[in-house]
């Protein structure tokens, strides 16, 4: 897919209605066109091009944490909560790190549009990745592959259980068809 196909389908996330909005137009209260979630050890250069590409065809800022931020209260608060969508670069690691999952699930409590972006030859199983997000031993399989992650989560998610995490983001993220990128 080029770039053209992938900003437009971007642009649709100015809204939950899903009808395309102008470049200027935001709703009250969102100043970022989109907010780009990805594991940096997979795939941080690509981030930063997705994010120099949308800004430019977009019109609108875009929100990426290598710029914007560099703790998680100012990614999620100031981030996700001020962004009109979600884009998740998909990469193999992108599901295991705890940060990845806190941007996916406050974008889906919050009720954001979100775009999948495949990243092709970047090892995204979606067959395994629908697996790995099941709710029921989530917390097992996410610490087997990355030790510490479910500590993270359980500090930062309070009264919701990494379970209820995990089913908010498997009931929606694996049903999304994904924009391939090869960029």
């Amino acid at each position: 897919v080029g770039m053209p196909k992938l900003a437009s389908r971007i642009n649709l996330v100015g809204g939950a209605s899903g009808k395309s909005v102008q470049k200027s137009s935001k709703p009250p209260g969102v100043t970022y066109g989109c907010f780009i979630s990805y594991y940096r050890a997979d795939c941080g250069s690509e981030a930063r091009l997705l994010h120099m590409t949308l800004e430019r065809k977009l019109g609108r800022p875009v929100f990426i944490d290598a710029s914007d931020a560099e703790d998680l209260d100012t990614i999620l608060s100031r981030g996700i909560c001020r962004s009109a969508g979600l884009v998740l670069l998909q990469t193999q690691g992108v599901l295991t790190r705890p940060w990845c999952l806190l941007e996916m699930y406050t974008a889906l409590a919050r009720g954001l549009p979100v775009v999948c972006v495949n990243l092709t030859d970047r090892g995204y199983n979606f067959e395994a990745a629908k697996a790995f997000l099941s709710p029921a031993n989530f917390a097992e399989r996410l610490e087997a592959a990355n030790p510490g992650a479910v500590g993270e989560l359980e500090a930062r998610l309070g009264d919701v259980s990494v379970s209820e995490m995990a089913a908010k983001i498997h009931g929606k993220v694996p049903n999304i068809i994904s924009v391939n990128w090869n960029p």
